[in-house]
């Protein structure tokens, strides 16, 4: 399984190196590749509604039984949360920001500001937030609102310029290693609160039992697995 990016950038098939197929059978085995670009491409039966059909639940027993998480990275994320995690509850705030507005309708900092604001006033047990995003100047602004103590965030590359990072980066291989450490950090989280993206749906993948709440829905055309199981 490779996935690749169609830039020629530094590490650009590098996703595939942090998460592969299980293989439980020491013989040796010849393996083939396609090229796909789009789903559409796959042939999966349209008699069968993937899209529709698929849970939480049952995409969480396809990911344990096939796919395995490179463990320099899964080892990374248990030491973090080991370390960083000291309040009672752990709130995961991922902020989807740069191209994300063409998929969904764009969300404030202002207005995420208030969410977290108020899950101190309904939980009575200490509360940390931790923070996940693209886009460096919302990290920026929650640092400065907030206490100190209440806030996690990882120091990592973002987008400064409102570009998505994830085409702009002249290393993909880092750009993927930290989204996946982010949305398995995420994971761990009591509560994740988020706007529509597929990083942090995904987190849910992860663990099915997680806690979601949505600031924003994505447009009609955009509303795939998992992220349609959480629109009100």
């Amino acid at each position: 399984m490779i996935f690749r990016n169609p830039s020629k950038r530094i590490g650009s098939k590098s996703f595939s190196e942090f998460v592969k197929f299980k293989n439980d059978s020491q013989k040796p085995f010849f393996l083939h590749y396609a090229v796909m670009r789009s789903f559409k491409e796959l042939g999966l039966n349209t008699a069968w509604n993937y899209n529709s059909a698929l849970t939480l639940e049952r995409a969480n027993y396809l990911l344990n039984k096939y796919l395995k998480i490179d463990a320099e990275v899964t080892e990374f994320v248990h030491k973090y949360s080991a370390i960083e995690f000291k309040a009672n509850r752990i709130i995961g705030v991922h902020f989807r920001g740069t191209d994300k507005i063409a998929e969904a309708p764009a969300v404030s900092y202002e207005q995420v500001k208030k969410v977290l604001l108020s899950e101190f006033e309904k939980e009575s047990q200490n509360i940390q937030f931790f923070l996940a995003s693209d886009d460096h100047t919302f990290i920026d602004y929650m640092t400065l609102e907030f206490e100190e103590n209440q806030i996690l965030c990882r120091t990592i590359n973002r987008s400064k310029n409102g570009k998505p990072i994830h085409i702009t980066a002249k290393n993909h291989r880092e750009v993927n290693r930290e989204a996946l450490i982010d949305c398995l950090i995420l994971a761990k989280c009591d509560k994740l609160i988020k706007t529509a993206s597929i990083l942090s749906g995904c987190s849910v993948v992860f663990n099915p039992n997680l806690e979601v709440e949505m600031l924003n829905e994505p447009y009609p055309n955009y509303r795939f697995f998992p992220e349609k199981l959480f629109l009100k």
